[in-house]
């Protein structure tokens, strides 16, 4: 009896080219979907937070010159183009567990290429449906955890501990002019918009943060660097859902503030207390307003 990878092949050749190449596709796309949920299994929302921005498969043979041994053996490549810095980063620290994953489902190839989508290639979405379960989180209509294929519900309860957006809450330093913490924050929540993509879902998120601050740490030794360095610390209603989503967008946030001068080594997400209840740390219009626990409790 021929095997069912052997069967699909038999009735791909058959079909015309371009019915094939659509088939072929959207069978890469499913094994591929799935052993992203199988390696991210511990984190459902950041195996998402991959799939979501992955914009296109290829798989071809590797035409690369080559010397040495074995130089003239076919290898195949598996492309796979990605548009945010942080999960072709979550894909590079996973990709030999995915490759093995892959195949272990039948898929046959010698490398895994991670390459930065780049001009129209961007606006593809190899999987919508991820696209739009990230969205719906972000907007706060669906928990930052969900069913997992063996039906346990995985919760992304590590937070924002791991991923670069890890920091315990510690000490603080002398705090800053108020002024000058309001526009650090507000540094901060541009780049929670460029890490997000979309200005309407990183308003409504943000719009949930009933205190906001910026906690100045220093590295083990107690020197203080030439430039500051902070956590910033966010009170939220239900932290829980939060430090979800912190831990899939938290290093492409800490990536984004470096570039616009705010320099974070993490992100907290702690609860808030009813002192704060309906507070909005940014609001829709004006300056952010830093939470200060001296004051405010």
């Amino acid at each position: 009896m021929q095997s069912v990878s052997t069967g699909i092949a038999r009735y791909l050749s058959a079909l015309d080219p371009s019915a094939g190449k659509t088939l072929r596709a959207a069978r890469n796309n499913r094994r591929f979907a799935a052993a992203v949920e199988r390696v991210w299994d511990d984190n459902p929302l950041a195996g998402d937070f991959v799939l979501a921005h992955v914009n296109s498969l290829y798989f071809a043979k590797d035409e690369t010159p080559r010397k040495g041994q074995g130089k003239d053996a076919d290898r195949y490549v598996l492309g796979v183009y990605v548009d945010d810095p942080a999960a072709r980063a979550e894909l590079n620290a996973r990709r030999e567990t995915l490759a093995l994953a892959l195949m272990q489902d039948g898929f046959r190839f010698d490398e895994i290429r991670i390459i930065a989508a780049r001009l129209g290639m961007r606006e593809r979405r190899a999987f919508p449906a991820a696209f739009e379960r990230v969205a719906r989180v972000l907007a706060g209509e669906e928990p930052a955890e969900r069913k997992t294929r063996d039906g346990g519900a995985k919760a992304a309860e590590n937070g924002a501990q791991s991923g670069g957006s890890s920091c315990a809450e510690g000490a603080e330093g002398d705090r800053m002019r108020e002024q000058d913490e309001s526009r650090l924050l507000q540094t901060f929540k541009r780049a929670a918009c460029q890490a997000i993509g979309d200005i309407d879902q990183a308003a409504s998120l943000l719009s949930r943060v009933e205190g906001a601050s910026l906690v100045e740490r220093y590295p083990s030794g107690g020197r203080r660097q030439r430039q500051a360095w902070y956590a910033c610390q966010l009170r939220v209603a239900s932290p829980d859902a939060f430090k979800g989503i912190f831990q899939a967008f938290g290093p492409s946030i800490i990536a984004h503030a470096k570039e616009l001068g705010l320099n974070l080594v993490g992100i907290d997400v702690v609860q808030s207390i009813p002192e704060l209840a309906g507070n909005r740390a940014f609001p829709a219009s004006g300056s952010p307003k830093p939470y200060r626990a001296e004051t405010s409790e």
